[in-house]
């Protein structure tokens, strides 16, 4: 089973893939530049994935009591090769 969240990030949305399976995080950002504020896309995800997570552990608790996982400890990776928005 796959999780996706979708986040909007200033001018392009994110895609977040929690896989319950493999127990891994993967990211797509189709945006590969800084941000408006100047942050690599490593750095942002670094400080989102902690947010999007949490949000993710509440509510498969709320949803499947007994579930506790921590997600924070899962494998993390940003996913290379993907198609790439020319209007950041």
């Amino acid at each position: 089973m796959q999780i996706l969240i979708p986040v909007h990030l200033f001018n392009h949305y994110v895609l977040y893939v929690f896989n319950m399976e493999s127990k891994k995080l993967s990211v797509l950002d189709s945006l590969n530049t800084e941000d408006p504020l100047g942050e690599s896309r490593f750095t942002r995800h670094d400080k989102i994935k902690i947010m999007v997570s949490q949000c993710v552990m509440e509510c498969m608790r709320l949803a499947s009591p007994g579930w506790n996982m921590d997600i924070l400890n899962w494998d993390f990776e940003t996913v290379e090769n993907i198609p790439e928005q020319q209007n950041g």
